[in-house]
C-alpha cells in the first residue's frame, strides 16, 4: 500500500473519533423513553409549562452541565432549565412549586452531577403563540467530564396542546 494513502486514512479515523467525542456515549444516563407528555394549553397559570427528565452519572468523575437546549421545538421558547433532587420526579406540570426539591433547585447550566448520582433536569417553556400548540422532541444536554465534551438527548416528546388527545394520536401515527 502506498504510504501516502495511509496518512489520509489515519486522518479520517482521527477526525471521526474527534466528532464522536462530542456526541452521546459519555457517562450521562438520561431518562425517558419513546413516549409523549402533553399538558393542556388551558392549564397555563402564567409561568409556562415544566417538563422534567432524570439524569444520572455512570462515570467515575463529576460531570458538569454546559447547556440545555430544546430539540426540534415548534412554537416553544425555553425560559429556564433547572436541576433538582430526584426525590419526586417532575414529568409534565404547570405548577412544580409543591414538588419535593423544587425550592432547592439550581440553574442546570453549571451544575454538577457526582458519580453514581441522579438529578431531575426540568425545562420551563412558553408557547410563542398562545393560540397554537407547541412541541419539542425533548431536550439536549451538553456536558463535560473534565476532559471531554458530550451531548446526550432525552427521548420523551413534550407537547402543549389545546387538544392533547388529538396531539398524542398524531404523535403515535408518525413514522419513526
Amino acid at each position: 500500500m502506498d504510504k501516502l494513502a495511509i496518512v489520509p486514512a489515519a486522518l479520517l479515523v482521527l477526525a471521526l473519533t474527534a466528532c464522536a467525542d462530542g456526541r452521546a456515549g459519555g457517562p450521562m444516563e438520561l431518562g425517558g423513553s419513546d413516549a409523549v407528555a402533553c399538558i393542556p394549553a388551558e392549564q397555563d397559570l402564567g409561568d409556562g409549562f415544566f417538563f422534567g427528565e432524570w439524569v444520572g452519572n455512570t462515570g467515575t468523575s463529576e460531570i458538569v452541565i454546559d447547556a440545555v437546549q430544546l430539540r426540534d421545538a415548534s412554537n416553544f421558547s425555553l425560559v429556564a432549565a433547572s436541576s433538582m433532587s430526584v426525590e419526586e420526579a417532575i414529568g409534565a406540570v404547570v405548577d412544580p412549586a409543591s414538588s419535593v426539591g423544587w425550592a432547592d433547585r439550581v440553574d442546570a447550566v453549571g451544575s454538577g452531577i457526582l458519580p453514581g448520582r441522579h438529578v431531575n433536569v426540568v425545562v420551563q417553556v412558553r408557547l410563542d403563540d398562545p393560540s397554537g400548540d407547541g412541541e419539542a422532541a425533548g431536550f439536549d444536554v451538553h456536558y463535560s467530564d473534565g476532559s471531554r465534551d458530550f451531548v446526550d438527548s432525552s427521548t420523551v416528546v413534550f407537547q402543549v396542546s389545546h387538544d392533547c388527545d388529538a396531539a398524542m394520536t398524531d404523535w403515535r401515527e408518525r413514522p419513526r
